[in-house]
């Protein structure tokens, strides 16, 4: 089950920031410490945003992000 959960994140992080990695790649022009900060504002924007949605669309996972407690699974 851990595993599956790993590989599920794994996924998700990938979805959620692939675009903007793929915008520091293609644009040399993010040199700045702004603007790096710029870039890691909307990353984090954009997987906040994706996992809303993901909430949304689901809600057994939801009902899993809101357990008690997460130690007692097998």
């Amino acid at each position: 089950m851990i595993q599956l959960l790993k590989n599920i994140y794994s996924r998700i992080l990938i979805k959620a920031f692939s675009p903007v990695i793929k915008q520091i790649g293609q644009d040399r022009a993010y040199q700045t410490k702004m603007d790096y900060t710029i870039l890691i504002e909307r990353a984090c924007r954009a997987g906040y945003e994706y996992h809303q949605r993901m909430l949304k669309k689901n809600p057994e996972l939801l009902n899993w992000v809101l357990k008690d407690n997460y130690l007692d699974e097998d």
